[in-house]
């Protein structure tokens, strides 16, 4: 009784090692990216699943172990799945943009890369913008990454991702990792709901889908702003984020963006012009940011927020953009 004990045990404990220990956040990296590298992507989706079963996203390795997964997937050609856990890694590494370095980033870009690739040559252009976005903005460097693949695309290609100009996606409210709307500053004691809904594409970039705000009136005067988590260091060269949105009442919000200074552990905001009115009854608003002197403090956007205004308004935010500072006809929606 006792032998056959133990040899229950040691089989127990080498079944432990062979496969659940393999699931182990310290562990899981290693075994995926082998079974990746020996053509086993199902193997490498089963792991990096166990990880996830076994961390959640309790551990700083949540965004690689998506991306990985991601790599599983789409090897098994499930682009989906694939889609899926890209924008998780993507958003993840949004907020805690310190858990990401270069070359994880780097990977993400590459995987994204290929991935709108092979959109673009099933036709899916819509499906195509959404992973050169994720290529850009998850890659540290948004604007270098837009150049890049500038250059790398032709003209066919370049027109069917970017009928009207180029720009990447910061955020469209896409049914797959919707984002939820933060309390950046609130001081006026008012009450703000937010919420995804359908809304009926109209312009190339446009998911289906909105974020609507709604904010009864200011009773008190001060701050009311409300964000979504982005990560961007500010480039050398000049661009702008904007955002376009349908407005049912009141006056439309101003965009802002949150800085982080990392040499001070301090914070700041650049304030964007007020909004425009576009000729499809949409609204604009932009923030322009300078460009980057590299021999200064570096500079990261954190956050891109709305500061509502003191009266009750609703709209809703159809998507928000990153565009290099050099093209014309900005704020146009693809309108005249």
């Amino acid at each position: 009784m006792l032998a056959a004990g133990l040899i229950a045990s040691m089989a127990l404990i080498e079944w432990v090692q062979r496969t659940v220990s393999r699931y182990h956040p310290l562990a899981f990296e290693e075994a995926a990216r082998d079974a990746l590298d020996k053509g086993d992507p199902a193997l490498a989706v089963n792991i990096c699943t166990g990880n996830l079963h076994y961390a959640k996203n309790r551990f700083p390795s949540y965004g690689l172990c998506r991306l990985l997964r991601a790599r599983g997937y789409f090897g098994l050609g499930d682009r989906d799945k694939a889609f899926s856990d890209l924008v998780a890694a993507e958003r993840y590494w949004r907020t805690w943009y310190r858990r990401a370095d270069e070359s994880e980033r780097a990977e993400l870009k590459e995987l994204a890369t290929e991935m709108a690739m092979a959109a673009l040559g099933s036709g899916e252009a819509d499906t195509a913008l959404q992973l050169v976005s994720l290529a850009g903005t998850g890659s540290g460097a948004p604007l270098a990454c837009l150049t890049e693949l500038r250059d790398r695309l032709s003209p066919q290609m370049r027109a069917n991702i970017w009928p009207d100009e180029e720009r990447l996606l910061v955020e469209n409210f896409a049914p797959v990792g919707e984002p939820l709307l933060e309390t950046w500053a609130e001081r006026t004691g008012r009450t703000v709901n937010s919420e995804c809904i359908d809304a009926a594409p109209e312009a190339p970039g446009d998911s289906g889908r909105g974020l609507r705000i709604t904010a009864g009136p200011a009773p008190e005067n001060g701050m009311s702003w409300y964000s979504i988590p982005f990560y961007m260091p500010v480039p050398e060269a000049p661009c702008r984020v904007r955002a376009v949105l349908d407005v049912t009442t009141g006056p439309a919000p101003r965009l802002l963006l949150g800085h982080a200074y990392p040499a001070t552990g301090q914070g700041g905001t650049t304030f964007g012009e007020p909004p425009v009115l576009l000729a499809n009854g949409r609204y604009a608003a932009e923030v322009l940011l300078p460009g980057h002197d590299p021999g200064d403090a570096p500079d990261y956007v954190v956050r891109v927020g709305f500061a509502l205004p003191a009266e009750a308004c609703e709209c809703v935010i159809r998507r928000i953009e990153l565009l290099p500072d050099d093209q014309t006809g900005a704020g146009t929606d693809g309108q005249e």
